[in-house]
């Protein structure tokens, strides 16, 4: 079994465009299980940001299965971290970690 991916974005949709294009280069991608965790904005200004990240992640393919986990409120980064590492790793014995930067 292979390991799944985790992927944590916010509202940089350029950078984020060039990790998941990285990562569905790997041989492995298609055979592999990504899990994508989006926090909410902290500021109303940055809700325009966070839905063209949305839209890239709508979008995306390539994998074996993708899992999407857009946050209502904003948690903060720690939080949203460790609540996506728990959820993978309650169902997974390992996880490769990855940030939209």
């Amino acid at each position: 079994m292979n390991a799944p991916v985790v992927l944590f974005a916010y509202k940089r949709a350029r950078e984020l465009r060039a990790t998941v294009e990285a990562l569905r280069k790997n041989h492995l991608a298609a055979e592999s299980d990504l899990f994508i965790f989006v926090d909410a904005p902290k500021k109303a200004e940055d809700w325009p940001k966070v839905y063209e990240v949305h839209q890239v992640l709508d979008e995306l393919t390539g994998f074996k299965s993708i899992y999407r986990d857009y946050a209502k409120s904003n948690i903060g980064c720690a939080d949203s971290i460790i609540r996506g590492i728990s959820y993978v790793l309650d169902r997974y014995p390992t996880a490769i970690i990855v940030e939209d930067d």
